[in-house]
């Protein structure tokens, strides 16, 4: 009785690692994976995905198909044997792969891919009497090795800019940049496999220059309202 339960238990542990889908040596390594957001409008983005690595066995690169409804638009790169993308699923995980030309040396591909309501998101809570949304993005690490290096950046619309950063909380783990006049918010770190990165972030619309004017005029002259008062008490004394 004891030797028939241990082979149902031992059938039954084989059926479910049969069961689990697993990306076997698909990548052996990929060095870094870079992902740029960039507007097209007010709700599209267009996504730039860099990844540098080396195929596995069945001489592919792989990208981890993060954003939703990502569509591809081009694609180049370097030791690449073809010029289209073509759309891979592993379990419940989608991808999109591209062969290599030689899988034993390292390939670069550049991916362009239109992702529609990107920034479709909804309103968050005001900051600064304007209009905040909040726009969070998550990468998962599908592959079953580490990615040596994961950089996002996500820029916003023009005339909008970055309210706050919410995740990663810390400031030295985010970073700001701007580009063509719209501002960008990210971050950047190896990720093991498994692992997920988070870029949460509010915006609003930007202050216009008249505005900024107005702040600036309003400083000086709160500024030179207590440089006279204390001048005056100075006289007194």
């Amino acid at each position: 009785m004891k030797k028939i339960i241990v082979a149902i238990i031992a059938a039954a542990m084989m059926l479910s690692l049969l069961a689990v889908p697993v990306m076997a040596d698909e990548v052996i390594n990929v060095a870094s994976y870079t992902e740029v957001f960039t507007p097209v409008n007010e709700t599209d983005a267009q996504l730039t995905v860099t990844v540098k690595g080396t195929a596995g066995e069945d001489g592919y690169l792989y990208l981890i198909a993060a954003a939703k409804g990502m569509e591809p638009a081009g694609v180049a790169g370097e030791n690449l044997s073809g010029t289209e993308l073509e759309a891979y699923k592993n379990g419940s995980e989608s991808y999109f792969r591209i062969a290599v030309a030689d899988p034993a040396a390292e390939a670069t591909v550049e991916a362009t891919f239109n992702v529609p309501g990107f920034y479709a998101v909804s309103r968050a809570a005001e900051t600064n009497g304007a209009e905040d949304y909040k726009l969070s993005y998550k990468f998962t690490n599908y592959f079953p090795t580490k990615i040596g290096n994961y950089d996002v950046m996500v820029y916003v619309p023009q005339g909008m800019e970055i309210a706050k950063v919410s995740s990663p909380s810390a400031y030295a783990d985010y970073k700001l940049a701007e580009l063509d006049g719209m501002r960008g918010a990210g971050n950047a770190k190896a990720l093991a496999a498994a692992a997920a990165n988070t870029l949460t972030f509010t915006f609003d619309k930007a202050a216009g220059a008249m505005t900024n004017v107005l702040i600036w005029v309003v400083c000086l002259a709160i500024g030179a309202f207590v440089f006279i008062d204390r001048y005056k008490k100075a006289m007194k004394e």
